[in-house]
């Protein structure tokens, strides 16, 4: 029985460990929309490791995935993304990145949205998720406080709204 136990725990560790790690190919070339589309799952899986590593856990591999992320961001043509100072402190590039990826990661998964609002909605929740995990490394920013304060009162996305109208 103990080593039954021991062979599931080390099974659980081993698939937590690995669901963990993300590794950015070298021979990566972005330049057609076909290049894009066939990193997609790549992204995915970069955003996902983004959001769930501490920004001071293994500082070379979030440059690393950071500029990767920035990269295809800025040149996909699949997914096209609003800023606007009304919902994110565009002079924070923590909180710039996560509401960028928030917007892609909510777009690639819903059928490349172009819903401004669900998107962008996505990304300010993702950078409140972020920051608040993250806000004893990063330090307090009272543009975040402010968007945090707006969803515990339940209104982030009549801000979102207001934003794009």
């Amino acid at each position: 029985m103990q080593k039954l136990f021991t062979l599931i725990l080390f099974i659980v560790i081993s698939i937590q460990v690995n669901a963990q790690e993300v590794s950015i190919p070298d021979n990566i070339k972005l330049k057609t929309a076909d290049d894009y589309k066939k990193t997609e799952d790549l992204v995915l899986k970069c955003i996902d490791w983004y959001f769930k590593t501490p920004s001071n856990e293994n500082p070379e591999l979030h440059k690393e995935v950071s500029t990767f992320l920035i990269k295809w961001v800025t040149g996909t043509p699949l997914v096209t993304i609003e800023v606007t100072a009304d919902i994110v402190a565009i002079e924070d590039p923590m909180i710039m990145m996560t509401y960028l990826i928030g917007w892609t990661q909510y777009s690639l998964k819903n059928n490349y949205s172009k819903d401004n609002i669900a998107c962008a909605l996505a990304g300010a929740e993702k950078s409140i998720e972020y920051y608040k995990k993250n806000k004893s490394i990063t330090g307090k920013n009272s543009e975040m406080e402010k968007l945090i304060k707006l969803q515990e009162k339940g209104k982030l996305q009549a801000k979102v709204e207001k934003a794009f109208n």
